[in-house]
């Protein structure tokens, strides 16, 4: 062991940090609005039409007074699931800085993800069908140890989430080569 080498762990000031407040976020596309509400339109439809069927088929054995509390709450949570994605929108935001990413979303809990590029190892971007009609896509990057992302952002103009990938894995390239 060196003898002439000290080890160092210094306090810090926790007031010198900065505040991942004070960065500029972006939110997402506005079209990401439109194709989260289309999907959960499609969805709910399809839980709405199996009920249907059921109500109907099994209309002697359901009393008229079961079926109305089903079917209002059923409305009351659809209601809530469109007001949940349409106020929780807003509050998706991200920052691509030169050698980290930022993502922020929550509506009744917020949550910061930072994720650093020294630790990328892979990145990739996807598209469905609805994202493809309005041209956006999903910027999933993963990191060492997982087989599902550490972090996937929606709603990206389809371009620009193709240059975040581009950039992420370069810094990536750099933080190797350093």
């Amino acid at each position: 062991m060196d003898t002439n080498s000290s080890f160092s762990n210094e306090q810090v000031d926790i007031s010198m940090i900065p505040s991942v407040k004070d960065i500029e976020l972006t939110g997402l596309d506005k079209n990401h609005l439109t194709v989260d509400l289309i999907a959960t339109g499609i969805i709910w439809s399809i839980i709405g039409i199996g009920l249907s069927v059921s109500f109907f088929f099994n209309s002697d054995e359901i009393e008229t007074w079961i079926a109305r509390i089903v079917l209002i709450v059923l409305l009351f949570i659809i209601i809530c699931s469109f007001c949940l994605l349409i106020f929780g929108f807003k509050k998706k935001k991200y920052a691509l800085r030169e050698k980290d990413i930022i993502y922020q979303e929550g509506l009744f809990w917020r949550t910061y993800t930072v994720l650093p590029f020294n630790r990328v190892q892979h990145a990739e971007v996807q598209q469905g069908p609805i994202e493809r009609l309005f041209s956006l896509g999903k910027l999933k990057i993963y990191t060492a140890g997982g087989s599902s992302s550490d972090l996937a952002i929606s709603g990206l103009q389809y371009e620009t989430a193709q240059s975040m990938k581009h950039y992420i894995l370069h810094q990536t390239s750099i933080d190797e080569e350093e």
